[in-house]
């Protein structure tokens, strides 16, 4: 009888895996395998913040490492639910931007996404990953400082504890550049490193 030859399940899930790989390394540029098949330098904008993250309503500014060859560079900024879309042409030199209502008008607890692209003088484009934030509320921020500061006065925990809290309580709030640090202090802490990962 004639068999189909068929990948082994193993092989299969093998190759989803890669394929997944692959995809999110393409959202963060080009991949290293890619930059050699095509024999091109890295052309990437490095976004420092806020980059997958929560972030305090008064401290809503974009950063990232300027270009110095960059002759032009627009910022794009998305939400998907409610649809809206924002994009901005900035100084090509600059490594901050900062809105305003008449710029882009942020709402609190909305995902956003955000993107810069630029060109060179001789038409070379430039991109960053694309990275996503969310403004807190006011609420949320006074509710937040309330429970830190039940954790401050709790009696009879260790630091480590406190801090496990702290970390925790940031991650619930999305603010993961606030609980990140926490967590890394305890490098060999297994729990620590689980919730870190």
């Amino acid at each position: 009888a004639l068999q189909t030859k068929t990948d082994h399940p193993d092989s299969v899930a093998s190759k989803l895996i890669k394929s997944i790989e692959e995809l999110t390394q393409e959202s963060q540029g080009p991949t290293r395998k890619a930059m050699v098949r095509k024999g091109m330098q890295t052309r990437n904008i490095h976004i420092i913040s806020p980059c997958n993250t929560g972030i305090f309503p008064e401290k809503v500014v974009f950063q990232w490492k300027p270009l110095e060859k960059l002759r032009t560079l627009n910022l794009a900024i998305k939400s998907l639910s409610p649809l809206s879309s924002y994009s901005l042409q900035l100084a090509p030199d600059s490594d901050t931007f900062t809105p305003t209502p008449d710029k882009a008008e942020l709402q609190p607890g909305i995902t956003y996404y955000w993107k810069l692209t630029g060109a060179d003088e001789t038409g070379k484009t430039y991109n960053s990953r694309t990275c996503w934030f969310t403004i807190l509320s006011g609420e949320q921020v006074n509710t937040l400082q309330e429970e830190l500061q039940a954790i401050e006065h709790m009696k009879d925990i260790s630091r480590k504890e406190r801090d496990f809290l702290t970390a925790n309580l940031y991650l619930a709030y999305k603010l993961h550049d606030w609980g990140r640090p926490i967590l890394a202090a305890y490098p060999n802490d297994k729990g620590m490193q689980a919730i870190l990962r």
